[in-house]
């Protein structure tokens, strides 16, 4: 006589299946939230990068302004010296 644990019918499984797919859908719903949560966080790193990078530009153009100027001005003076001579 077969065991009783063993005989498992149709309903028996498709309960078993509908039980997985469930669980399927409250996994793959957590890992939707997390891939969100790090997507968020990735923007929001990347915004940050973006005004470091603009800040750091504006911050090197101010400083390297004056030193062109300074020998751009050289340079001229450079140049009316070598026309005097």
């Amino acid at each position: 006589m077969p065991s009783q644990k063993n005989d498992l019918t149709k309903d028996d499984l498709k309960s078993l299946k509908e039980e997985i797919i469930h669980e399927f859908h409250v996994v793959s719903e957590n890992i939707i939230d997390q891939v969100k949560l790090v997507a968020e966080g990735v923007a929001t790193v990347n915004e940050k990068l973006e005004r470091m990078s603009e800040e750091l530009k504006e911050e090197i153009a101010s400083k390297t302004q004056p030193i062109v100027q300074v020998l751009f001005e050289l340079s001229r003076k450079v140049g009316k010296v070598d026309r005097i001579q």
